[in-house]
């Protein structure tokens, strides 16, 4: 079980490689120089030939601003549920760039009470790869996070801020402490310097000086440190000191996490999947410390009685007269070794194995765990999004050693209360038997 203290590592993918610091060590690339991304399974692929150096890790991916959507949404009055705003994000999403939209994740950062929002959006298929890979490998995605959000929570900037890597410019606009706009340019290689300064020009022209910053807080990536100038006249203010040259990828792995109570905006894809993950987790973990005080209280209580039993079963054999032993007698010290049996029942490995289990179905998301001593089973209920993760649950439970059946007792779908009103999940519960 991996819990929140745990140490993070991070796990960077960009358009030419991807690369990995292991608990803050100096990050290391996985990828050569003739990388270029295509899709989600290169990723995979790449997890898959180092799953050695993934396995049993905490990681926090970081994603290039070249796999990330931005839109700033006007504020609207009576929408402050989270939810809401992600629906309103992705209708704006579909407006702008068609129909593709509608499969993409989308993240908004709440702002103060009547300032804009800010949202953000990435493929879905490489979330849910990165999800499904985590489970066969045996790690824990504990936050999926583009590049603005990881460089923007270094320092708060409360003017403008442009981010530059590779081919690829961000210029975020903000005025009062809050978001007006983010533009974005693709420059060709080795031209970015100058395609930033002209892109600062072009959007100061609208502006009148007085609303046109001093300043301009900028993230330049160590990829672009040889062409990069700081010029005394330039708008830009480099929030970080340009270093030697490295590759793009390694640079990403290596910036700092953030302090969590110093974050200005979040921007995290994987906020509500850590959330139902950490909340199964948390199950399990309070579910192992009710049996524990309950099987010691048991088992104290039964041995006392085992003793007294004993004792009066072990008096001299004159003190019988002759009789046989009491049937009154032998009846509780039955009834007594019955229940220092059902003490020894595999309670830590059974829930061990529903722990492992639930792991390779992340989509599960388990609400309540019920044991019965008495019948050798458990009944779990819980929720997902589809009927087919339930079976393939149960298909997983069947097939584990440590259980002898799984039994759909009940599904039916509800109304998801974080989603909008077209969403449904499937409310179940399931029997289990485990082997004594």
């Amino acid at each position: 079980m991996w819990l929140p203290w745990s140490k993070t590592s991070t796990l960077a993918v960009c358009s030419s490689g991807v690369a990995i610091s292991l608990h803050g060590q100096k990050p290391q690339l996985l990828t050569d120089a003739t990388f270029a991304w295509k899709d989600a399974s290169q990723l995979i692929e790449i997890i898959e030939n180092n799953k050695s150096i993934f396995k049993n890790q905490r990681v926090s991916v970081i994603l290039s601003n070249s796999f990330v959507r931005y839109l700033v949404l006007p504020w609207q009055d009576n929408v402050l549920k989270q939810a809401d705003w992600q629906a309103i994000a992705q209708h704006e999403f579909r407006k702008q760039f068609g129909a593709v939209a509608s499969d993409w994740l989308i993240s908004v950062s709440l702002a103060k009470h009547g300032q804009k929002i800010l949202a953000a959006a990435i493929d879905n298929s490489l979330f849910t790869q990165l999800q499904s890979s985590a489970a066969q490998n045996g790690f824990n995605v504990c936050s999926v996070e583009p590049l603005l959000m990881r460089v923007f929570n270094q320092q708060n900037p409360n003017t403008w801020a442009l981010v530059a890597e590779p081919q690829r410019l961000l210029l975020c606009q903000m005025h009062d402490d809050e978001w007006q706009q983010i533009v974005v340019d693709s420059p060709p290689a080795g031209q970015e310097y100058q395609k930033a300064e002209q892109l600062i020009q072009r959007s100061f022209l609208p502006l009148d000086t007085s609303a046109q910053p001093n300043k301009i807080a900028t993230y330049v990536s160590a990829a672009l440190s040889k062409i990069w100038q700081d010029n005394i006249g330039s708008r830009q203010k480099l929030m970080m000191q340009l270093s030697a040259a490295q590759p793009h990828p390694v640079w990403l792995a290596g910036l700092p996490l953030p302090r969590l109570y110093a974050q200005k905006i979040q921007l995290d894809f994987a906020a509500k999947t850590h959330a139902n993950t950490a909340l199964g987790d948390l199950i399990l973990l309070l579910g192992a410390i009710f049996l524990a005080i309950f099987l010691w209280i048991n088992y104290q209580q039964t041995q006392t009685k085992i003793n007294l039993l004993q004792q009066q079963a072990d008096l001299p054999v004159d003190a019988y007269s002759s009789k046989k032993l009491d049937p009154a007698l032998a009846d509780n010290l039955a009834l007594a070794q019955q229940s220092q049996l059902q003490l020894n029942l595999p309670w830590m490995p059974t829930l061990a194995a529903l722990e492992a289990v639930k792991k390779t179905n992340p989509s599960i998301q388990l609400l309540n765990i019920s044991p019965n001593k008495n019948r050798a089973e458990i009944k779990l209920s819980g929720e997902t999004a589809t009927f087919a993760n339930i079976a393939h649950f149960i298909d997983d439970l069947r097939a584990n050693p440590a259980f002898t059946d799984a039994v759909l007792i009940s599904q039916h779908l509800e109304q998801d209360a974080d989603k909008p009103k077209s969403s449904l999940v499937y409310v179940f519960e399931i029997n289990l038997g485990w082997r004594v």
